[in-house]
């Protein structure tokens, strides 16, 4: 006569639960991506505010903010080549200092 595979039967429980939990937290993570994608768009549809605005409110992520910088002009900057829609051009990235901080150029 022929035993019953408790050992067998035991990590099959084991990997049935384990596989259920995995399912509900892909679920419980899609649930937070969507959070996330509709917090994006809900940022992106704002108008740009001017950067001290931004900064009081503190809702940072996925905000476009209006800077003024004083010196820009004269700031050293970085030269990125880029292609956008197929035609080749360049884009300048420079450090802007807010208002009252010390400069160094």
């Amino acid at each position: 006569m022929k035993r019953f595979p408790w050992i067998l039967t035991v990590l099959t429980a084991v990997a049935i639960v384990l596989l259920i939990g995995l399912g509900v937290w892909q679920v419980e993570r899609l649930k937070w991506k969507e959070g996330l994608i509709a917090a994006a768009d809900a940022a992106a549809a704002k108008p740009p505010a001017p950067l001290d605005q931004v900064l009081a409110e503190g809702d940072l992520e996925f905000r476009k903010a209006l800077i003024v910088c004083p010196g820009l002009a004269s700031a050293p900057f970085v030269e990125l080549q880029s292609i956008h829609d197929g035609e080749a051009g360049v884009r300048l990235i420079s450090a802007c200092r807010r208002r009252g901080m010390i400069s160094p150029f």
